[in-house]
């Protein structure tokens, strides 16, 4: 799971799947992104990358450094585990919401 800053309002769970991801989606907001973009490209070019790949994520109020999780973030949380446990589901991995 990620913070995406560009694809909606605070809060908002985003899921984005294979090409979205491999093509970098043009966020480069954080330092993971970048190496997490280079990696599967890498993996690509050894004949190695994953057959499919999702990357879920939210929204976040702010990128400011800080302890916990903003009150918007803590409410959707259980939102955004569901999502990727039915991601997980949908390609035959066991996956329990909580």
């Amino acid at each position: 799971m990620c913070s995406t800053p560009s694809h909606g309002e605070p809060g908002s769970v985003v899921l984005l799947r294979d090409a979205e991801v491999r093509r970098g989606h043009g966020m480069r907001a954080t330092a993971h992104d970048v190496s997490l973009v280079d990696a599967l490209s890498a993996a690509e070019l050894t004949g190695r990358a994953p057959h499919r790949f999702a990357l879920a994520g939210m929204v976040p109020a702010s990128l400011a450094c800080g302890v916990g999780l903003s009150p918007t973030v803590q409410g959707r949380l259980p939102k955004l585990v569901r999502l990727a446990c039915d991601v997980l589901r949908s390609w035959g991995v066991p996956a329990r919401d909580g």
